[in-house]
């Protein structure tokens, strides 16, 4: 390949990796905002401006980026959590408080993952943290391991707490983000 044609195709991926991030700043940055003509031409201001800073950080193949299975998986992932995986957690939480007769049994946890990309990894240990009775205290990407406090220990099995813990947020992280 050509030395130019090489050049041209790197900045043609640089330029969709900045559409790519600005539009979805943008969408974000609408979404909390009351629609007006002055919010939506500073919102493509600061999309686009916020575009070109960040977008050969946080995207590494923009191909990936317009995949429209990720953002099903995504959606999914997001209703399953806050409707489903949430409300079980808040419900055994409030039993934990308004009953003396179930017990308490914290304890810190090793749980290995089996993911690579560093987002997949954070929306993981996002997940496991916003679950009521769960922390995420440590990440220890040598191991690929996550320590988590929990409230109430049933198992040190790894194959147990990995199922127990993470595998319906792993399984759904993998296929948004790997």
């Amino acid at each position: 390949m050509p030395k130019n044609s090489r050049n041209e195709n790197q900045v043609k991926i640089r330029v969709l990796k900045m559409v790519i991030v600005s539009i979805i700043i943008f969408i974000i940055y609408m979404a909390f905002s009351k629609v007006s003509l002055y919010s939506i031409v500073f919102g493509i201001i600061i999309a686009s401006c916020s575009g070109v800073i960040v977008s050969n950080i946080i995207v590494k193949n923009p191909w990936k980026a317009l995949d429209p299975r990720r953002y099903l998986w995504f959606i999914i992932y997001v209703l399953q959590f806050f409707f489903i995986v949430e409300i079980r957690s808040h419900i055994d939480m409030i039993k934990r408080i308004l009953s003396r007769n179930i017990p308490l049994k914290p304890g810190i946890v090793k749980i290995h993952y089996n993911v690579d990309n560093d987002y997949a990894i954070a929306m993981i240990a996002n997940s496991i943290t916003n679950t009521p009775g769960t922390v995420v205290i440590d990440i220890n990407e040598d191991e690929k391991a996550l320590y988590v406090n929990w409230i109430f220990v049933q198992t040190t099995e790894p194959e147990v707490l990995h199922k127990t813990l993470i595998e319906r947020f792993e399984l759904l992280a993998k296929r948004v983000f790997d």
